[in-house]
């Protein structure tokens, strides 16, 4: 998730900002970047305000594994983002496919 953000074009502009019809799905609830989130962002002034809303409405935040404690809140209370972004994945139809990670 990171990487999405810090990681920048010629003009300075976070990358998820560049595909505007993009929208990204983000596992395990985001780890742990509702904490970090603002970091991040502070080496992005110009585009911070634009940033924090696509985080809040073309990022879905996968729930299905671990997730420390109050980290959906960190996303929800705050970062900002609504329920309706909250989607539950799974990779369990991986297993036994050689697509599993090992």
């Amino acid at each position: 998730m990171s990487s999405l953000i810090a990681t920048s074009t010629e003009d300075s502009t976070p990358t998820f900002l560049k595909f505007p019809s993009l929208h990204w799905r983000i596992s395990h609830g985001a780890g742990a970047f509702p904490d970090i989130s603002e970091r991040f962002l502070l080496g992005f002034p110009d585009v911070a305000d634009e940033a924090r809303e696509a985080l809040k409405t073309r990022f879905w935040y996968d729930s299905a594994g671990p997730v420390f404690p109050n980290q959906v809140k960190g996303l929800t209370e705050g970062m900002g983002v609504p329920i309706s972004q909250f989607v539950f994945g799974t990779v369990s139809h991986c297993e036994g496919s050689g697509l599993a990670m090992r």
